[in-house]
């Protein structure tokens, strides 16, 4: 039985170090990817990534669906794609990526898709410069749960 539990936590501290490395390398992406791709699965994990390995992302063309939610009146970024996350029970908190666009923000709550560059700002802030954008009609999963 003590052989037993000592194997079950091999395999658990081996899947936690998997896990470890991939978040470290992006949980969506690989070196020969031209595009990540945030999605319905991973969202907060790859958002977490991208925010922890910052330079590794610099430069890079992102694509992401989210509801448009508006910053800060003083924020340097109008608004966010983002999503619910839910970590607890009934617990849940707004997470996304910052934007920077040039034209009118979506209305609140929109249902958008972007495509854009990650940038990092003289503060070390991630934000995603918006080349496009699309207002979708059918809205897609709000709530993530990773």
């Amino acid at each position: 039985m003590r052989n037993l539990r000592y194997a079950a936590f091999v395999l658990a501290a081996a899947l936690v170090a998997v896990v470890s490395w991939s978040v470290g390398r992006g949980l969506a992406s690989s070196a020969a990817d031209a595009v990540v791709v945030i999605g319905d699965s991973r969202f907060a994990l790859q958002l977490e990534d991208m925010a922890v390995n910052r330079a590794s992302y610099d430069g890079k063309t992102i694509r992401l669906e989210g509801f448009t939610l508006p910053l800060a009146k003083n924020a340097p970024w109008g608004f966010a794609v983002a999503r619910s996350f839910y970590c607890c029970g009934t617990d849940s908190y707004p997470v996304g990526l910052p934007c920077e666009y040039a034209e009118k923000m979506p209305a609140r709550d929109a249902w958008i898709a972007v495509e854009g560059t990650f940038r990092i700002d003289g503060e070390n802030r991630p934000y995603l410069q918006i080349n496009t954008l699309t207002v979708k009609e059918t809205p897609g999963q709000r709530e993530v749960f990773s």
